[in-house]
C-alpha cells in the first residue's frame, strides 16, 4: 500500500467513526426523546426549512448588492455536517418563527384581522406614552412581517447571531467573511 492509499484509508475510517458517533446520538434521541415523544414530520420539516431560510438570509446580508444572485447557501451543508445547527437556541428561534407564521396564516382567515391591523395605528395617538410607543413598535414589526425582503437573521438575539457568525466564519475560513460577519453583529439592532 502506498502512503496515499494509507492516508485515504485512515481518512475514510475517521469519517466512518465520526458518522457512527453522530448516529449513536441520533439514535439515543429517537429512542428516548426528552419530551416523551418526537415532533411530527411536519414540525421537523418546517423548522429545518426555517433554519435554512435563516442561514440563507444571513448569507444574502453578507452578499450586499449581490444578494439577488444567491439562490442556495454555500454554508448550509458544512454547518449541517459539523453539527453546528444542533444549537438549541437556534432551533428554538426557528421554531418560534414557524409558530409566528402559522398564527399569521390563521389570522388571515379570520374576519377580525382588519380590526387587529388597525389597532396599532389607532393607538399611536394614545395619551399614555408607553402604549403609543408599543403601538409604534408593533407597526414596525408588522411591516417586517409583510416585507418580502425582511431578513430572518435581523430578528435574532445578538448573542445567537454572534454564535452563528462564528460557525459560518469557521466554515468559510476566510478573513473577508469573518470581518463582514463581525460588522453585521456590531450593527445589529434586535
Amino acid at each position: 500500500m502506498t502512503s496515499e492509499e494509507t492516508a485515504l484509508s485512515i481518512e475514510a475510517a475517521r469519517r466512518h467513526y465520526l458518522a457512527t458517533l453522530a448516529s449513536r446520538d441520533d439514535l439515543a434521541h429517537l429512542l428516548f426523546p426528552l419530551s416523551g415523544h418526537l415532533p411530527d414530520e411536519r414540525t421537523q420539516s418546517m423548522v429545518r426549512m426555517k433554519l435554512f431560510e435563516t442561514i440563507l438570509s444571513l448569507e444574502k446580508a453578507l452578499a450586499g448588492e449581490n444578494a439577488s444572485l444567491i439562490v442556495h447557501s454555500r454554508f448550509w451543508e458544512p454547518l449541517v455536517e459539523n453539527g453546528s445547527l444542533r444549537n438549541p437556541a437556534l432551533i428554538e428561534f426557528a421554531w418560534a418563527r414557524c409558530i409566528e407564521a402559522e398564527l399569521q396564516s390563521q389570522l388571515v382567515g379570520k374576519d377580525m384581522r382588519g380590526d387587529l391591523e388597525q389597532l396599532p395605528a389607532s393607538l399611536l395617538a394614545h395619551p399614555d406614552k408607553k402604549i403609543a410607543e408599543l403601538a409604534r413598535a408593533l407597526l414596525v414589526a408588522q411591516h417586517k412581517i409583510h416585507d418580502p425582503s425582511a431578513a430572518l437573521w435581523s430578528e435574532m438575539p445578538v448573542e445567537l447571531l454572534f454564535q452563528i457568525s462564528q460557525m459560518m466564519a469557521y466554515v468559510a475560513q476566510s478573513d473577508d467573511v469573518d470581518v463582514a460577519l463581525n460588522a453585521l453583529c456590531v450593527g445589529h439592532d434586535e
